[in-house]
Order: C-alpha cells, then structure tokens, then sequence
C-alpha cells in the first residue's frame, strides 16, 4: 500500500469519526428556555418556551405596560401570545421549526369624560368621571410561523421567523401593528411572507 493510499484511508476514517458527530440532533426534550420575543403578529415581550417532547414545544409570551394620560386619567396595555412548536429538521447548532401561534391584545380606552370635583377632609381636587373609560379594545392576529433557530451555545439560541399571518382588525383600529402590513380600513389581512430578520427575532435562555 503505498504512502498515497494511507493518507487517503486515514482521512476517509476521520470523516468516518467525524460525521456522526455532526449529523447528531441536538435533544431538547425537557429543556425550558426564557427570553425576549418579537412575533411578526405584533407581540413583543417576554417569553417562556418548554420542549414538551423532542420535536414538539411550547411557547408562551407576555407584556404590559401602563401610560398616564393627564388629567388623572390612565390607560393599560396588555399583549400575549401562544404557540405550539413541531421541529422539521435538527442538526447540532441549527433547527427548523413550523408553529401555530396565538397574539392577543387588550387596551384600555379612557374616553373625554368631563372632570368632577371631588371633596375629602383635606382637600378640595377634580377627578374624572367614574365612567371616564369607553371600555376596552380587543385584537387577535394568528400566525403560521416557520422558524429558524440557531444556538450559539447549548443555553443561548436566537431566532427569525417568516410564514402565514392572519390580522382581525377591530372597528377602532389595530393596535398590535405588523411590519411591513398596510392596515388602512380593513377588518381583515391576510398576509404571506410576513416578519423576517427586523419583523421577527427572539433570544432564549436555556436551562
């Protein structure tokens, strides 16, 4: 056997060593992930994900936020999420995922109610009107989203996403607004292609 040969039989039992290494599937079944979101349906905020089995998670995601309005007046935001996972394909750094996800919101709506006084013990001020909310506003969007999720390490991975998004625009108007979707007066968009690299990202924290 001569010295070409050897060289050509060592490198071939290298990749040989090598390739099963490689080809093995990162196995995450019981890993929960905590991290930050921004789902091309209008949800940014915190995010919670559990890998119920090894090709199949969950993902719940929550944010709200609360903004004074003047006149002793206030309104709350409170957006969320849903989602259920199923991993196409594994390899060891990249996975490729296909979800169904949920995002919700709920705003209140303060209306012009005229102030009223108000008299205590101390103090003479105004107030605004018990009824001083119209009530709340509601939104929910569904999303087809095909994810890519890359890990840089076995506790930290990052994401983008692209896929099928579904808004139902309520009669006062989106508030979870999607980049890239043109809302004008429509009560219903569908939109194919939605999110990419700025419209969707997330970062996972695995344990």
């Amino acid at each position: 056997m001569t010295r070409l040969h050897l060289r050509l039989l060592a490198l071939a039992l290298g990749l040989a060593t090598l390739s099963p290494k490689a080809a093995s599937a990162k196995d995450m079944n019981g890993k929960f992930g905590f991290g930050a979101i921004q789902t091309f349906g209008g949800v940014s905020g915190l995010s919670l994900r559990y890998f119920v089995l090894r090709s199949v998670s969950l993902e719940v995601d929550a944010a709200v936020s609360f903004a004074s309005l003047g006149d002793g007046q206030t309104a709350t935001a409170f957006v969320g999420g849903a989602a259920v996972f199923y991993t196409l394909a594994q390899s060891r750094t990249t996975n490729l995922l296909i979800g169904l996800r949920g995002d919700f919101g709920v705003r209140s709506e303060p209306s012009d109610a005229p102030e009223t006084p108000l008299l205590d013990a101390v103090n003479r001020k105004s107030t605004p009107e018990s009824a001083n909310f119209a009530g709340s506003l509601f939104q929910f969007n569904l999303e087809i989203p095909i994810v890519i999720e890359h890990f840089f390490s076995d506790s930290f991975s990052i994401n983008i996403s692209t896929g099928v998004l579904m808004v139902f625009v309520p009669e006062q108007g989106a508030f979870l607004e999607s980049r890239g979707v043109a809302y004008e007066d429509a009560s219903f968009i569908l939109a194919l292609g939605s999110g990419g690299f700025i419209g969707s990202l997330g970062a996972t924290y695995w344990f």
